[in-house]
């Protein structure tokens, strides 16, 4: 818990799953490190890389001295890489991020201004393409987008990226050990939903790459429910 000016500022805790992120790594690292809000870890987690995604993570590790960095010894995917990582993190709140995104400096703070008594709070992206041009659309154009205080629409598909969520050790605790068989993010929103609802802020806080390497691209999973 950090305290300026007398008023306790939670830590939250930033979870980077890498895995063969090399190329776009940097941009979402600076975004990152430039969080306007005061009190933030980074959990790297890299599954293996076989590029120079690792060497990148180190040299952000060596300069600031809240970047953690863990090396998988076997290749175990994101859904289980991201659960790993969050066990790890010491905050009471926890950012999900994707390798390849780039965040808007004041994402977290208006994440913690906004999440109050819920255990996940989501915010609205703009997607965009490789070199971060604008497909002009946002990710509520292509999804429902709102807060949910029921399970049922959960149970049909999931409208909460995880990339745009903030969420509580509570809700952690709540929903490990991860199905094998729900994408995380899933997983997350639909244990929240029914542990005091999910909220939606309509901000757009995250410019979310769509391109051939994207491990989950919105617009192709809309192309492919079509």
């Amino acid at each position: 818990m950090l305290i300026v000016n007398n008023t306790k500022i939670p830590l939250v805790s930033i979870v980077l799953c890498t895995y063969n992120g090399a190329l776009h790594l940097s941009a979402q690292l600076d975004s990152i490190i430039a969080q306007t809000y005061p009190n933030i870890e980074i959990i790297a987690i890299d599954d293996c890389s076989t590029d120079n995604t690792v060497d990148i993570l180190h040299q952000y590790a060596e300069r600031y001295k809240n970047f953690k960095i863990i090396q998988n010894n076997t290749n175990i995917g994101y859904v289980k890489n991201f659960e790993k990582g969050m066990v790890l993190c010491k905050g009471n709140f926890m950012a999900l991020c994707d390798q390849d995104d780039v965040w808007e400096h004041n994402k977290i703070a208006a994440m913690m201004e906004n999440i109050g008594d819920y255990n996940l709070v989501y915010c609205n992206s703009e997607l965009v393409d490789a070199n971060l041009n604008s497909l002009h659309k946002k990710m509520s154009d292509i999804k429902n987008l709102c807060t949910y205080n029921n399970a049922l629409p959960f149970i049909i598909g999931n409208c909460v990226p995880g990339h745009a969520v903030l969420m509580t050790r509570a809700l952690l605790n709540l929903a490990i050990p991860f199905p094998n068989y729900i994408i995380h993010d899933h997983w997350l929103a639909y244990v929240a939903s029914l542990h005091g609802g999910v909220k939606y802020i309509d901000q757009v806080l995250v410019k979310h790459r769509n391109h051939v390497n994207s491990a989950i691209g919105a617009l192709r999973i809309k192309s492919r429910n079509r």
